[in-house]
């Protein structure tokens, strides 16, 4: 099984000190997939200032670290748009 965590559960997770979750997934065969754009995002959002009283650098290094370990990277492409709401872009590999 393949999966994709967003980074809303990333961050969640790590405030909740739950991260060793996604170690559990990793670990029981599931593939947990990524992409550079993720990755980033998470980075960004761990380390916000409003953040930073449930969650230390060293926890957002930490976490970053896992994601690195335990996911596969997927290259992001571009797809023709399969929604009528021209704001919206889908991306896909």
């Amino acid at each position: 099984m393949i999966v994709v965590l967003d980074c809303n559960i990333w961050v969640s997770l790590t405030i909740n000190s739950q991260i060793d979750f996604i170690a559990d997934l990793s670990d029981n065969g599931i593939i947990i997939a990524s992409c550079n754009i993720l990755r980033e995002e998470i980075a960004d959002v761990l380390i916000r200032p409003k953040l930073s009283k449930f969650i230390s650098k060293s926890d957002a290094n930490k976490v970053i670290l896992l994601h690195d370990l335990v996911t596969f990277i997927y290259p992001i492409g571009k797809i023709p748009q399969v929604v009528k709401d021209k704001k919206t872009t889908i991306y896909l590999h």
